[in-house]
């Protein structure tokens, strides 16, 4: 199995799914049906409005994923290990746990986070990332504490070779996504087109729906 310390979206692209020995498939409480993951970003079905706006917009996790440890000078990664524990710069640790499932031909690393300062942020929760043969997905779940202030992140990702990332957000009536580089959000009847200034964000549809404006 191809182990990938996962500290940022933008290292989807290097955890390919590898043929590798089979090892039976590891399920830990809570991780998701990833049948499900794949669906919100294939049929979005919630609604976006105005109320919700700012949350979808807000810088998410592409920007508070860097205060996630790289995983650097941990003995168990260096030495290729598909289980073990880190311990993070500053204080506390983190535990990753990888398997490679034969039959659905998947790498999976879930990484659970126990007050890990890294200097930048305080981690604590679960991120799951799963490479299958033409996508990776990443879930997160944790909080990080920065600056005094914690802030809840629970988001998942979607990255594939040649393309943006996409980001899946949960809204009142279930989940939207975004395409940060684009601008471009579908949500359950179609797709806004929306832009940031430097007061409040707007977003007009294609179908012809109220433009939608909301305070940054």
């Amino acid at each position: 199995m191809k182990t990938c310390a996962i500290a940022a979206v933008a290292m989807l692209g290097a955890c390919a799914v590898d043929e590798a020995p089979a090892a039976p498939p590891v399920v830990h409480p809570g991780d998701p049906d990833w049948a499900v993951v794949r669906a919100h970003f294939e049929r979005p079905d919630g609604t976006l409005t105005a109320g919700v706006l700012a949350g979808v917009l807000r810088p998410g996790p592409a920007n508070a994923a860097a205060a996630l440890p790289a995983g650097e000078g941990c003995v168990a990664l260096d030495i290729g290990a598909n289980k073990g524990t880190c311990v993070c710069n500053v204080s506390g640790s983190w535990d990753f746990d990888g398997f490679y499932d034969a039959a659905a031909k998947t790498n999976t690393l879930r990484s659970d986070y126990h007050a890990c300062d890294d200097g930048m942020g305080v981690v604590d929760g679960s991120q799951i990332l799963r490479a299958e043969a033409d996508a990776a997905f990443v879930v997160y779940a944790y909080s990080i504490t920065a600056n005094g202030t914690t802030n809840r992140l629970d988001a998942i990702a979607q990255a594939a070779t040649g393309k943006d990332t996409i980001l899946a957000s949960k809204v009142d009536d279930g989940w939207v996504t975004l395409n940060r580089v684009s601008g471009l959000v579908r949500d359950r009847v179609g797709t806004w087109t929306c832009t940031t200034s430097p007061t409040d964000y707007s977003c007009v549809s294609a179908d012809g729906r109220p433009t939608l404006v909301a305070r940054r």
